[in-house]
């Protein structure tokens, strides 16, 4: 997994490429709570996440509450078929602000629908 962060307005979009798995997910939480320091919204862009398991997503729990420990923000946007269903059979639309696209998620667009 490789993640590349920019700032886009207020927020700093996290660009997640490979997977979310055990082996991944203390990276992507130790890079979560250092840029948690400059900024408390954040952007993950799932568009190249190929796969995530149940590690990975209490990974982006964690992340959530990091964030908001801080009093920010956390979106995603992007998600493919393939992390679409495990976020439906796990309920994680009903914890995470979820968006069709970065534009969406950027300007408070409409939340998606499960």
């Amino acid at each position: 997994m490789e993640s590349n962060i920019t700032n886009v307005g207020e927020f700093f979009v996290v660009a997640i490429v490979g997977k979310i798995t055990n082996h991944t997910s203390p990276d992507l939480k130790a890079t979560i709570k250092y840029h948690t320091a400059e900024n408390s919204k954040f952007l993950f862009d799932l568009t190249g996440v190929s796969s995530i398991d149940s590690t990975g997503l209490g990974c982006l729990v964690h992340c959530q509450r990091i964030i908001a420990g801080k009093n920010g923000v956390m979106r995603i946007c992007c998600i493919s078929d393939e992390v679409k269903i495990i976020f439906q059979v796990t309920g994680a639309y009903d914890i995470f602000e979820i968006y069709d696209s970065q534009e969406f998620a950027l300007e408070l667009g409409t939340k998606v629908a499960a």
